[in-house]
């Protein structure tokens, strides 16, 4: 089985959004969307730089206030419980990781995918392994990409069954 039949696989979940619109100050980033995606499919959603991508996703996730309905495996979060489940579902790789500048190690992120092992294979599958000690605001670009996409396989893994992936090939 190819590595893209066996996320296919993993990917056990629908998401559905009806009427979806969020804000971000002023600007309305998110107007009125809705979408299906079937349990297993792959969705590329593309467009120019600003068009409300990457809040779309955020909106899914529930890390933006926004209105409308998102359900995933057809649970509608409504409380901060339903939320914390809803992100337990959905493994994330964020177009730019926010790193900081504190002492947060690559093991540390990895071990947060709530599968440490799956991650650490997929991070030696994707060069950055070796990492395992360096801080995160340490990493090249590439680096830091790699070791994101490592943890959110870890999530897949640890039970996730939706992979939400925001640019996940900039900086490689």
């Amino acid at each position: 089985m190819s590595p893209v039949e066996s996320l296919s696989r993993t990917l056990s979940l629908d998401v559905r959004v009806h009427a979806l619109s969020c804000r971000l100050g002023a600007t309305m980033a998110v107007d009125d969307v809705t979408l299906e995606v079937a349990a297993g499919q792959r969705v590329a959603i593309i467009g120019p730089n600003g068009a409300g991508k990457s809040s779309l996703l955020r909106c899914i996730l529930g890390l933006v206030p926004s209105r409308g309905t998102v359900s995933v495996g057809g649970a509608v979060a409504t409380t901060r419980a339903g939320l914390r489940q809803r992100r337990a579902a959905v493994a994330w790789v964020p177009q730019r990781p926010a790193v900081g500048r504190f002492p947060l190690l690559v093991r540390e992120l990895l071990a947060s995918s709530g599968s440490p092992d799956a991650s650490l294979e997929a991070a030696d599958r994707l060069g950055v392994a070796h990492l395992w000690n360096r801080p995160l605001h340490t990493l090249s670009g590439g680096q830091l990409q790699r070791v994101g996409i490592a943890r959110g396989l870890g999530h897949l893994a640890a039970g996730a069954g939706v992979l939400l992936a925001d640019e996940p090939t900039s900086a490689l």
